[in-house]
């Protein structure tokens, strides 16, 4: 009947997945209680002052640079009509002169076209790469349902909560961190002899060499939870490198330049404004595209609220099961 009243352990510090996933480590219940949909709608608002930390940006640069507008065109005139005034820049910058109109076109022509190429890929990369975290996020919450779900229909009691026991280890060290590195990830699970997913195994492969074939219901499940967290940490693996984001504000910052090449030095409030517009839209565009980068940090792209929605219900089945064994081995000794 959905997530209603139910309880949460809340850890001090750390962000949302963080706290959720320490919840599972520390099961001894020393820690304070929260409703469940008071967290849910903690990460409602990260989600909205991560997207207004974007506009703030945007708002912060639009009018510093319309208001350094008339100065820096006074400027670039000074410079390029080789005054008195900007003999010192001319010096230090070893530049002076005009630029000739076939050259600001082109200049102009070329940095648009190449700023625009860039971005659109950079965007529809991460983009696609949003979409497929998605995917990996639900696959792998459908297979540790379906595995918590055969668990109790094909396993003993005592093996039932031994595989509850690794589904909450293996979310706690999956889901912990939101700065972890991938491939760092995948190379420590791979020499590690600790994993969830293989002591889960062992215990079905015991179940087998045992004599019980139905064990290697549940153990599908678990090979396929190795599949979904490897699809996931793929996804994690940003396909864009850091040059490229470099790459794309170097050419951000070459767009803003063509009013400055003008050789008169006149400057109106229209011309401000407009210019502060367009510094205002570029400086919203590079932040976007760092945001749709950075998904597990908060943000409006962040899947921050997702993940811990998803937590807290995988909790509260756990707990749930967990509860009901307990009942069961009361009733069975004292009944």
């Amino acid at each position: 009947g959905g997530l209603g009243p139910t309880r949460l352990w809340r850890p001090l510090g750390g962000n949302g997945r963080a706290r959720a996933a320490a919840a599972w480590r520390q099961a001894a219940g020393k820690d304070e209680l929260v409703d469940a949909e008071a967290e849910r709608q903690r990460w409602f608002q990260r989600d909205g002052l991560g997207a207004s930390g974007i506009w703030a940006a945007a708002l912060v640069a639009g009018p510093l640079a319309g208001l350094a507008y008339p100065t820096l065109r006074s400027l670039s005139a000074a410079v390029q009509q080789d005054d008195q005034s900007a003999t010192s820049v001319c010096w230090v910058l070893g530049v002076c002169g005009g630029v000739p109109p076939a050259l600001q076109d082109f200049f102009k022509s070329t940095v648009g076209l190449l700023f625009s190429f860039l971005l659109g890929y950079t965007f529809y990369i991460l983009v696609a790469r949003q979409v497929a975290l998605y995917n990996s996020l639900f696959e792998e919450t459908a297979v540790l349902t379906q595995l918590i779900e055969e668990s109790q229909m094909f396993l003993p009691r005592e093996d039932v909560l031994k595989i509850l026991t690794g589904v909450r280890q293996y979310i706690a060290l999956a889901w912990a961190d939101e700065d972890y590195d991938p491939a760092t990830v995948s190379a420590k699970v791979l020499r590690s002899n600790m994993d969830a997913v293989e002591q889960m195994s062992r215990i079905l492969v015991d179940g087998i060499r045992a004599g019980n074939p139905i064990y290697g219901e549940v153990l599908t499940s678990v090979r396929a939870l190795r599949m979904a967290r490897a699809r996931r940490l793929a996804a994690m693996q940003s396909p864009i490198p850091g040059v490229q984001y470099g790459l794309l504000s170097m050419l951000a910052l070459f767009a803003a330049l063509p009013p400055f090449l003008e050789p008169s030095g006149g400057s109106s409030t229209l011309s401000q404004v407009l210019y502060g517009l367009l510094v205002a839209v570029l400086v919203l565009v590079l932040a976007v595209v760092l945001d749709v980068a950075n998904p597990r940090r908060p943000g409006a792209y962040s899947m921050d609220r997702e993940m811990s929605i998803i937590l807290i219900a995988l909790q509260d089945t756990l707990n749930g099961i967990e509860a009901d064994e307990d009942e069961r081995r009361s009733t069975f000794e004292f009944g």
